[in-house]
């Protein structure tokens, strides 16, 4: 048998040969290339995510805005004395939304911005306590708010728009809210 050459378990003789240079530096690049294309798919699903998860957050704090501007249109106590008692519990002042409730008594209800968040504040009527302010989200803007009552309508309409934050400010969520007519100030 020869020195110089390799043989197979069977005797007989095989070439075995190296990768050469270029194809060490084509195999390499080709991975390089497959892991470039994995990373930005796997940083492209992650910021989508991301968004999709950031758009959910801002529905559920929009969701619970209304639910509780609709727990205060809902909770009025007929139970008040008529002294107490004011037929004209809705009004809109400096773009805010005043609505007069009840909240461990009658109370007046305030939604605004303040500080760059959505705030709800609670001072109960006839104490000399301030109000309660609670944030509702600090990324939600209190946008526009309107009433809209006809002559002689029995119901009006209220609508509060909420926008998301950033210079983009889209409308998050549009509310809509049909008030008797005695009730606007």
């Amino acid at each position: 048998m020869d020195a110089g050459r390799a043989f197979d378990h069977r005797g007989i003789a095989v070439n075995r040969r190296a990768f050469s240079l270029i194809e060490i530096v084509l195999a390499v690049g080709l991975l390089s290339v497959l892991a470039m294309a994995v990373v930005s798919w796997t940083v492209s699903v992650v910021r989508v995510r991301a968004e999709q998860a950031e758009a959910v957050a801002l529905l559920q704090e929009a969701a619970g805005f209304e639910r509780l501007m609709r727990i205060d249109l809902l909770n009025h106590d007929s139970a008040v004395t008529a002294s107490a008692r004011r037929e004209d519990r809705i009004w809109l002042a400096d773009g805010r939304v005043h609505i007069l409730t009840r909240d461990r008594g009658p109370a007046e209800v305030v939604y605004e911005m303040r500080d760059g968040m959505l705030v709800r504040s609670v001072r109960l009527l006839g104490s000399d306590g301030a109000a309660r302010p609670a944030v509702l989200s600090e990324t939600l803007v209190l946008g526009e708010a309107t009433i809209e009552l006809g002559i002689g309508d029995a119901f009006g309409v209220m609508r509060v728009e909420l926008r998301g934050p950033g210079d983009s400010g889209g409308v998050v969520r549009r509310s809509r809210f049909e008030i008797p007519a005695g009730w606007v100030r």
